[in-house]
């Protein structure tokens, strides 16, 4: 009886390990499966955007010039329409930037182009970028440097610009009129802390985990 007790086990075993065995190689199979059409997907939107691109950079052109020569010859309503149909053409312009970024990222084809500087200069650059912005609206837009010079950065300063930039933009959208936004930059052990930090809505508590998901709104 004990014999065959060992036995019937062993058989159960290799039964439980060639089905672990089977289900190991259906998972590697399916996960081979999502990373290929996970790979198409990104080369599909990085096609799509590219030709997307195109026409709306034709457009943004075509509006600057409507704007910038034809002004006094149109009436406040219609300058308020071209500028309308600017700034949404602007919208989706950065949003097919934002995608092309998040596809170059996956595809691991993201270049970076490092040097030393001061963040100091850089903050104070990409501000400039939104001053008039701000001032029409009556937002207080200010940089509290510190009180010591930082030590260089060895950076891309184009990336970091653009996560500035987007940083800024998002300050600006959410602030009401008449509302502030303020920058700083201090030495954090080895590494610099840049905050932004501003008068408007907040983001709810509940989607806070959410914001470093792609395209989170």
């Amino acid at each position: 009886k004990v014999l065959k007790l060992f036995k019937d086990l062993e058989e159960e075993k290799r039964s439980v390990e060639d089905k672990v065995i089977e289900r190991t190689q259906e998972l590697i199979i399916a996960n081979n499966r999502l990373t290929e059409l996970d790979k198409v997907k990104t080369e599909f939107i990085s096609v799509a955007a590219h030709q997307l691109r195109t026409p709306l950079s034709a457009i943004k052109w075509i509006l600057s010039i409507l704007i910038d020569e034809h002004n006094d010859n149109m009436t406040a309503e219609q300058k308020a329409l071209l500028m309308r149909g600017y700034e949404s053409n602007e919208r989706i312009i950065r949003l097919i930037n934002e995608m092309l970024v998040v596809t170059r990222i996956e595809s691991g084809k993201m270049t970076y182009n490092f040097s030393f500087i001061h963040i100091e200069d850089l903050i104070e650059s990409t501000i400039e970028d939104f001053t008039d912005q701000a001032k029409s609206r009556g937002i207080k837009l200010s940089f509290k440097e510190p009180l010591e010079r930082l030590p260089y950065m060895n950076i891309d300063p184009d990336k970091i610009r653009a996560v500035l930039q987007n940083l800024i933009e998002n300050a600006l959208f959410y602030t009401k009129d008449g509302g502030y936004i303020a920058i700083s930059a201090i030495a954090d052990g080895e590494n610099i802390k840049i905050s932004v930090k501003d008068s408007g809505i907040g983001i709810p508590e509940k989607q806070k985990t959410g914001i470093f998901n792609k395209f989170f709104n």
